[in-house]
C-alpha cells in the first residue's frame, strides 16, 4: 500500500472515531428552573424578587426575562437580563390581571425556558367597604374659616350609599347643617383610592379616600368650597348601653375665631351618663386652665340607627357618632361662635389603676393645631422611664417659627410627666430651640386600642391622647408606643393636611414604598387657592436617622413641583408612621398607614 492510500485510510478512521464520539458523548441540553418559585399572587404596584437557574449552558449566557398578559401593561423587570442564579425585581402593573412570567436561556437555540403565572390582585374594591361607617372631618372653607363634620354612611359593597346622617359646623356659619340625611354613591380603584358623592342639603358633597383595610379609610373633603382631613371607620355598635367605663377624650376647634382645645378623662355608666369623676383641661386662645371637674349626659339617652346621639357637657351640646364600645366621634352642634370636634377612646381594664408606669418606653407622638402666627405641626420621639423622667427629639413646623433644619431634630431634655390613677396626666417637655413648646396634657387610653384605626388589632396599638397646652401654641394628637422602627414597605395609604403657600390644602392617596429609600404613588390634592387636582403624582425620598431609630428625613414632591418639600416621618409600628413638612412656606402633617 502506498503512502496516499495510507493517508486515506487514516482520514476515514478519524471521521469514524469523531462520529462515534458525538454519538457516545451528546452535548448537554439546557434546562431553566425558577428557584424559588414565584408567588402565586401579588398586589397591584408591588414588586417581588425572582431568580432562575440555567444548567447545561457552557456559554454562561444567563437569563432573559419577559412577561405577557391580556392588558397593555403587564409589569416590568429590573434588570430584564440576569446571570444564572442572579435576581431580578418584577414590578406588577397598576391594574389587576394574570401575568405569565418567562425566564428564557439566552444561549439556548431550542427555546429552553421556565414559566410561571402570577395573579395580580387589587388592594381594594367597592366590596371592601360594606356596612355602616362613621366619619369625621376637620378643615377650612373657601373663606379660611374653620369647619368640622361628623356623620355615618351605610355602604352596600356595590357602590351605593343607601343611608346616612351628618352634622357639619362651619365657624363662618355659611355651610352649617345638623342632623342631615345622606344618600349617594362611591367608587374604589384597584390601588384603594376612591371617591364618594353624597347628596346633602343644598347640593352635593364630595369625599376622596384611600382604603387602609375593610374597616378603615383615610378621607378628605374634595370640594371647591371645603377642604379637610379625617377618617372613615366601621361601626360595630350603636347602643348607648355599650358606652361604659373610663374614656379619654379631646375636642379641638375655635371660639369666635380663637384657637380652642379641651381634653380630659371621664367615665360612662352605660345608661347615658358621664360621671362627676371626670377631669378636663382647657386652652382657650392661650388661656390655660387645668384639672377642672366635668359631668355630662346623653340626651334621651337614645342613640339612633346611625349611631348618632346628643351629648351635653356643661353648657355645650354635641352630637356623637358611635364606632364601637370604646370609640365615638364628637362634634359641637351649638349655633354660636363655638366650632369644634374630637373623639373619645375607652380606657379598658386599666381604668382606675393607671400610674406613670402605664407609660414606659419609647413613644412616637404628633400634635396638630394652632400657634401664635398660624398652623402648629409637630412629630417626635420620646422615651419615658416609667417613673417621672422623659427625654427625646422633636421636629416641628409652626407659622412664624423657623423649623429645625433636617437632618438634625431639636432635643427634649430633662422632661417630666405624671399620670393619675384615672389616666389623667401631664408632661413638661423643654424643647432646646423653641420656648413656645413646653406643656402637654396626657390622657391614657386602653393599651390594646389602636387610636388611628379603632377596629384594627394587628396594625399597632395606642396608649394616650396627647394635647399641647401652651399660651403660644395649642393642638392635639396621639402618643403611640414605638414597636417597630423599620419604614413600612409595600402599599400604603397617606394623607397630608395643612396650610400650603396657596392656602388651606389637603391630599389623600396611595403610595408604594420600597421600605428603604423612596415611595411613589398618586393622591387627590384639594388646594382651595388653586383647585382640585385628581390623581396627581406624589413621590418621596428618605434616609434613616442613624441616631434616632425610626426617624427618617427627606423630601416630598407633589405633582412634579420644581422644589420639593422638606419631609420628616417617625415610624411608630409596622402599620403607622406620623409625618410633617419642614418647609418655611408650607405647614402640613399627616399619617402613613400600611394597607392590609
Amino acid at each position: 500500500m502506498n503512502r496516499k492510500n495510507l493517508l486515506f485510510v487514516f482520514a476515514a478512521l478519524v471521521v469514524i472515531m469523531s462520529s462515534g464520539c458525538r454519538s457516545t458523548f451528546p452535548k448537554p441540553s439546557i434546562v431553566v428552573s425558577l428557584i424559588p418559585a414565584p408567588p402565586a399572587t401579588l398586589e397591584v404596584g408591588l414588586s417581588t424578587p425572582l431568580s432562575a437557574t440555567v444548567t447545561g449552558d457552557t456559554q454562561n449566557g444567563g437569563v432573559d426575562w419577559t412577561v405577557t398578559c391580556a392588558n397593555a401593561n403587564c409589569g416590568s423587570f429590573t434588570p430584564a437580563h440576569t446571570a444564572s442564579g442572579a435576581t431580578t425585581v418584577y414590578t406588577a402593573p397598576t391594574t389587576p390581571t394574570t401575568v405569565t412570567i418567562t425566564a428564557a436561556s439566552t444561549a439556548s437555540t431550542n427555546g429552553a425556558s421556565a414559566t410561571a403565572m402570577i395573579t395580580i390582585g387589587a388592594v381594594a374594591a367597592a366590596s371592601s367597604l360594606s356596612g355602616q361607617y362613621a366619619f369625621n372631618l376637620s378643615g377650612f372653607d373657601s373663606t379660611g374659616a374653620l369647619y368640622v363634620a361628623a356623620g355615618s354612611v351605610t355602604l352596600d359593597g356595590m357602590g351605593n350609599v343607601t343611608a346616612g346622617e351628618e352634622d357639619l359646623n362651619d365657624s363662618s356659619q355659611v355651610a352649617t347643617f345638623f342632623d342631615n340625611t345622606l344618600t349617594g354613591t362611591y367608587t374604589v380603584g384597584p390601588d384603594g383610592r376612591g371617591s364618594m358623592t353624597l347628596t346633602v342639603t343644598g347640593g352635593t358633597q364630595t369625599l376622596s379616600f384611600a382604603v387602609v383595610n375593610n374597616n378603615h379609610a383615610l378621607i378628605e373633603e374634595f370640594d371647591a368650597s371645603l377642604t379637610s382631613a379625617g377618617s372613615l371607620d366601621l361601626q360595630t355598635t350603636t347602643a348607648a348601653s355599650a358606652l361604659t367605663g373610663g374614656y379619654a377624650f379631646y375636642i379641638g376647634g375655635s371660639v369666635g375665631g380663637v384657637p380652642y382645645v379641651e381634653a380630659g378623662v371621664t367615665s360612662a355608666d352605660g345608661a347615658g351618663n358621664f360621671t362627676s369623676t371626670g377631669t378636663v383641661d382647657y386652652d382657650n386662645g392661650g388661656t390655660v386652665t387645668t384639672g377642672q371637674s366635668l359631668t355630662g349626659s346623653l340626651a334621651g339617652p337614645t342613640i339612633d340607627a346611625s349611631g348618632r346621639g346628643v351629648l351635653t357637657f356643661g353648657s355645650n351640646t354635641f352630637a356623637i357618632y358611635v364606632i364601637g364600645p370604646e370609640v365615638f366621634r364628637i362634634i359641637d352642634t351649638d349655633t354660636t361662635s363655638f366650632t369644634a370636634a374630637g373623639s373619645a377612646y375607652g380606657q379598658g381594664s386599666g381604668a382606675g389603676g393607671f400610674s406613670a408606669a402605664s407609660l414606659t418606653g419609647p413613644f412616637v407622638f404628633n400634635v396638630k393645631g394652632i400657634s401664635v402666627a398660624g398652623d402648629n405641626e409637630q412629630v417626635g420621639l420620646v422615651t419615658t422611664d416609667g417613673v417621672s423622667g422623659v427625654a427625646g427629639v422633636i421636629d416641628y413646623n409652626q407659622m412664624g417659627v423657623t423649623p429645625p433644619a433636617p437632618p438634625a431634630p431639636d432635643t427634649i431634655t430633662a422632661g417630666s410627666y405624671t399620670v393619675a390613677t384615672n389616666g389623667y396626666g401631664s408632661a413638661t417637655l423643654p424643647v432646646t430651640g423653641n420656648a413656645n413648646i413646653l406643656t402637654f396634657g396626657v390622657y391614657v387610653t386602653d393599651p390594646t386600642l389602636n387610636l388611628s384605626d379603632p377596629n384594627n388589632t394587628t396594625g399597632g396599638t395606642g396608649s394616650a391622647l396627647f394635647v399641647e397646652l401652651d399660651p403660644a401654641s395649642t393642638g392635639h394628637g396621639i402618643l403611640a408606643p414605638q414597636t417597630s422602627t423599620a419604614a413600612a414597605a409595600g402599599n400604603n395609604s397617606i394623607n397630608l393636611d395643612g396650610d400650603l403657600a396657596v392656602g388651606p390644602a389637603d391630599a389623600v392617596g396611595q403610595v408604594v414604598s420600597d421600605g428603604s429609600a423612596s415611595f411613589s404613588g398618586s393622591v387627590d390634592a384639594n388646594e382651595l387657592g388653586s383647585g382640585q387636582l385628581s390623581g396627581v403624582p406624589l413621590t418621596g425620598a428618605f434616609t434613616a436617622d442613624a441616631t434616632n431609630a425610626g426617624r427618617y428625613t427627606g423630601t416630598l414632591n407633589l405633582n412634579g413641583a420644581v422644589v420639593p418639600y422638606g419631609f420628616v416621618f417617625y415610624q411608630a409600628n409596622s402599620g403607622l408612621a406620623l409625618h410633617i413638612l419642614e418647609d418655611p412656606l408650607n405647614v402640613a402633617s399627616g399619617v402613613i398607614e400600611t394597607q392590609q
